[in-house]
């Protein structure tokens, strides 16, 4: 969170490479760590019991996707909403947080 408050330009541009270069630069992009070191995490999870089953590597992909979309468009959030809520604050940013954790947490639990 604080990494991408301190660069805002970060999340937008790895969309834009997202799109662009059909994935050539990724090997060199740090990133794509995030997802090798969570896939195991998820995995381990399945295996112990506490998450249900799922691809780690696409659930992995999508709570990266949630963490990172926020500040891709974090600028926009108030101009969407018609109001004027700074995505930026600390407040904002911790209603972000908590929504992304209960998505994943219900998203991942065992039935």
């Amino acid at each position: 969170m604080h990494a991408f408050q301190e660069r805002a330009t970060l999340p937008p541009l790895f969309l834009l490479k997202s799109i662009q270069n059909q994935g050539i630069h990724n090997n060199n992009s740090k990133a794509t760590s995030l997802y090798i070191k969570l896939a195991p995490i998820l995995a381990r999870g399945i295996a112990e019991g506490y998450f249900r089953r799922l691809a780690p590597r696409n659930v992995a992909v999508n709570i990266l996707g949630l963490c990172n979309y926020y500040y891709a468009v974090a600028n926009n959030i108030a101009l969407m909403a018609h109001h004027a809520t700074d995505a930026f604050d600390t407040l904002s940013q911790l209603r972000n947080a908590r929504e992304v954790l209960a998505l994943v947490d219900r998203g991942t639990e065992k039935q």
